[in-house]
């Protein structure tokens, strides 16, 4: 009797150390602080889409009637030169930044003018006969650059403050923002200038004078700066 007492003792305390059991591994189960969180990303390379046309187109071979350019065989024309030379004339006219810049990019950009040619210059106007240059140059603002006899008195002088004003000219713009060359600088020869003067000029035939030379880089570029910053 006294075994099987025992017997019995021993199966219910086994019962009650795997009932035991069971709760812990059910409350660790159920009840139990948890946190979790998951992510997902993606990209896709920034948009550039920047095109540059530079037509050098900034003198002609013919003008037309009012200074400007010849584009159309019907138009009435006042100067041309002989074997396609493009040559600039007393009442001829036209601009030095003939450039086109098109895109939207997805990034800041920097719009600069600089010379083609490492070390060069972008405008090169050389030796003119009687050191003048007839060519008035206007700006955007509508001030305009030339030989005035008191600040530019010289043609090194006034090719110097044209290549000065050149490279001031630069924008930059924020990422979505299409990039433009927001300037100006339009040439003209007027037609009563010094009637003397332009007169020597066309009758001096030396070879590679009284020229002028546009040697012009524009670039977009992509910046890493505050392109609103100065």
């Amino acid at each position: 009797m006294t075994q099987t007492k025992n017997k019995m003792m021993r199966i219910g305390v086994i019962m009650a150390v795997v009932a035991l059991v069971s709760m812990i591994g059910l409350a660790g189960t159920f009840a139990k602080y948890t946190t979790s969180e998951t992510g997902t990303d993606s990209a896709r390379v920034a948009k550039w889409g920047i095109t540059l046309i530079a037509t050098g187109n900034a003198f002609a071979n013919a003008y037309k009637v009012g200074g400007e350019k010849s584009t159309s065989s019907t138009d009435a024309i006042i100067v041309k030169g002989e074997s396609d030379a493009k040559v600039v004339a007393p009442g001829t006219k036209g601009s030095l930044l003939a450039v086109q810049v098109t895109g939207t990019p997805e990034v800041a950009t920097h719009v600069t003018i600089d010379p083609a040619t490492s070390g060069g210059k972008v405008v090169t106007l050389g030796t003119w006969t009687g050191d003048y240059c007839p060519l008035v140059f206007t700006k955007k603002d509508g001030s305009k650059i030339q030989q005035d006899g008191t600040t530019i008195t010289t043609v090194a002088q006034l090719e110097q403050a044209i290549n000065d004003y050149l490279e001031t000219l630069e924008g930059k713009y924020e990422p979505g923002t299409a990039p433009t060359l927001d300037a100006s600088l339009l040439w003209e020869w007027p037609f009563d200038a010094d009637n003397t003067k332009d007169t020597a000029l066309g009758n001096d035939t030396t070879a590679n004078v009284n020229t002028i030379k546009l040697d012009m880089k524009v670039s977009v570029d992509q910046i890493n700066t505050d392109p609103k910053a100065p």
